[in-house]
């Protein structure tokens, strides 16, 4: 089965939103800046 366009963004929010939790919970601000701009290129996507 091929993956769609939906199952690809998706797959990569979920990722982002895992890591940026995780950089939360270690206080990780530069990390959590880079996702963040990570997940703001995602939605340019859509």
């Amino acid at each position: 089965m091929e993956e769609t366009t939906y199952d690809i963004i998706a797959k990569s929010l979920d990722r982002i939103s895992m890591e940026l939790h995780q950089a939360d919970e270690n206080n990780d601000f530069s990390r959590i800046w880079v996702l963040s701009g990570q997940l703001k290129g995602q939605w340019r996507k859509t």
